[in-house]
């Protein structure tokens, strides 16, 4: 009788191929990765295919053991918010106050706000 995996985390925590590639690279056997991470052969196995999440303290120890950046195995993320569609910067402006004046001290002659 067999157990039903339930699904990995969607985004993984970590690009399976990288891993792949940097154990490759490192001149090590899925099995001696396993056993310097301390997880299994097939755990190793399911990071690379993508079936299994890799967190991230596994991801610090996997990346450790392969003498790589740990940014080299994470997942990028997307940034939180969407630039405009015409891909410029919008500028950032200070708040005006009612008055017409606006809300940054101006210094003149060493005093903040113009006071003498």
């Amino acid at each position: 009788m067999s157990k039903t995996r339930k699904q990995p985390k969607s985004p993984l925590d970590h690009i399976p191929v990288a891993v792949a590639y940097a154990r490759d690279q490192a001149g090590l056997t899925q099995a001696q990765l396993g056993e310097l991470v301390g997880v299994s052969q097939g755990h190793i196995s399911e990071i690379e295919r993508g079936t299994r999440n890799a967190p991230p303290p596994l991801i610090r120890r996997l990346a450790y053991a392969l003498n790589c950046p740990r940014v080299i195995l994470e997942r990028k993320r997307e940034p939180e918010t969407t630039p405009p569609a015409d891909g410029r910067v919008q500028p950032v402006r200070h708040a005006e106050r009612p008055d017409g004046q606006n809300d940054l001290p101006t210094l003149r002659s060493g005093t903040v706000g113009g006071a003498q």
